[in-house]
Order: C-alpha cells, then structure tokens, then sequence
C-alpha cells in the first residue's frame, strides 16, 4: 500500500521534468494536467476489475503490475535523456527546499497541498463505511462510486485549459468550494443516494483540476526546479492525508459522520485563504 500510494509522487516530478524540456511553453499546462489525470483512468478501470476479480485479487494486481511496467518500458523510450529543463542546464544546483519555504507563494502552493490532502479523507478513505453505515450501501454500490470518482476526475484532463483562460487562482478558489459541497452532498446520503454520487464526481473533479492547478503553479513559480517543487507538493498532499485521516477516523467513532462532515466542509473553505497573487518575490529568487 504504501509503494502504491507513493507511484503517483515517484513519478510525476521526472515527467513533469521531460514535459519542461520536450513541450513548449504555451503547452506544457494541457500536457501535465492530461497527464496528471490518468490516476482517474486507472480507478475507473480499478473498481469493475476488483469486482470481476473478487476472491482473486492477485490476478487484478498483475495485471497493474503489467500496465506499470509497459508503460514505464513506454516512457523510458519516448523521452530521451534530458540535458535540459525549461532550458536551464541539468548541471545548475537545484533550487533549496529552504527557497521553497521562504518564497511566499510556494509556501502558499506548499500548505495548500497540505490542507488539499487533509480534506480528501472524508471522500477516499471512509466515503464507503460512511455510506454503508449511513445508506446501508453495499459492496458492489461502493464499487460504482469508485467508478463516479475515477470517471469525475478525468475532468481535470482539462484543467490546464481552465488555468489558461481563468487562471491559478480562480481553479484554485473553486475547486476548495466544490469539495467542501461534496462534503456536504455526502452528509445528506441517508436522504438521497444521488447526492453522495454527485458529491463524488464534485470531489473528483474538483481535487484532479486543483492537482492539476498545483502542477501548473509549481511549475510557473520554480522554473528553474520542476521537479523539485512538484516532489515537494505532491509529498504534502499524502501527508495531509495521513493527518485527515488519523482526525477524521477518530472523530467518526466519537462523533459520529454528521458532524465530522460539517467540521471538515467548513474546514475546506480555509484554503480560499491560501492563494496570494502578489508575484513580486520571484525577483529574490536566487538564479
């Protein structure tokens, strides 16, 4: 599990490298935001496998095992060794993590991504006890939900589109807003099975654009260091996780869902306060 959830943070900082040096400018959003949503491809095509795999789950995972490995074999010979990021020589010494933190705007980028993963752990990590206990869902109505939330989130395949003609900022901003209305969608499920689904497809599009948003802000802000900032972000967002979870777990045995959801939707909205749009410590940057 833990190699698992790791892929996606292993592999996105070296593929965004090869986006930065192999794609121009103008089309470096689409390519990582298309990129980024392919963790959605695989969890549509995850949950009618585990079902159709159930009491042999070991075939299932060859055969992600397989999918990983061609597609590694696929990428190591469509991109060549790169000499180049962003056109700033591999030989350069790569940006601190200490720069990081100090630039106001990645330290933004770098708690939202904190906050981002804090407030997943509703949805991705009790979304289907929390239905079964409250709805009475049963195992295969779980499995479609996985199929709303993989599907949904193929939507942030356009998310560089939307960064392009809104901007960082606005995909940021409303993305926060429609997963803390998931979180209420999914508190209203005793009332209505369609409200946790159409939380699910909010939650999942909204959290694959603002990953995609992250890609795109790390990687206008840290030029010199793609894959650093995006290593750094998508470390935050597993770890924020860990934290929602651990919190969230505890307080639904104490508390009860309801008033977890509450707490965690109002929670969301503290990420509108994390975007700054003032550019202006770039110029401190050392080169």
């Amino acid at each position: 599990m833990l190699l698992a959830g790791s892929a996606a943070g292993l592999t996105l900082p070296p593929v965004v490298t090869a986006i930065c040096a192999e794609v121009v400018k103008g089309r470096r959003a689409l390519a990582t935001t298309v990129v980024n949503a392919g963790t959605s491809a695989g969890i549509v095509a995850s949950a009618p496998l585990a079902l159709l795999a159930y009491g042999d789950w070991r075939v299932a995972y060859l055969l992600f095992a397989l999918v990983a490995g061609i597609t590694t074999l696929g990428i190591f010979a469509a991109t060549p060794a790169i000499v180049s990021a962003c056109g700033v020589s591999s030989q350069k010494a790569r940006v601190s993590l200490r720069v990081f933190w100090e630039a106001p705007r990645v330290r933004a980028l770098i708690i939202s991504a904190f906050l981002c993963g804090i407030v997943l752990a509703p949805y991705w990590t009790f979304g289907g006890e929390i239905l079964a206990q409250q709805a009475g869902w049963s195992g295969e109505e779980i499995g479609f939900l996985w199929m709303v939330l993989g599907a949904a989130g193929l939507f942030g395949a356009v998310s560089g589109a939307l960064v392009r003609r809104f901007g960082v900022g606005k995909v940021h901003d409303a993305s926060f807003v429609l997963m803390s209305a998931s979180l209420f969608l999914l508190m209203l499920s005793p009332i209505n099975p369609w409200f946790p689904l159409i939380g699910a497809a909010l939650q999942s599009s909204s959290y694959m654009s603002l990953s995609g948003a992250y890609l795109v802000w790390g990687v206008d802000d840290v030029p010199k260091d793609p894959a650093g900032v995006t290593a750094a972000t998508f470390f935050m967002m597993p770890l924020g996780l860990a934290l929602g979870a651990y919190v969230f777990g505890h307080g639904l045995a104490m508390f009860g869902a309801g008033p977890m959801l509450w707490l965690f939707g109002l929670f969301t909205l503290s990420g509108l306060l994390l975007y700054q749009h003032d550019r202006s410590f770039l110029a401190s940057v050392p080169a």
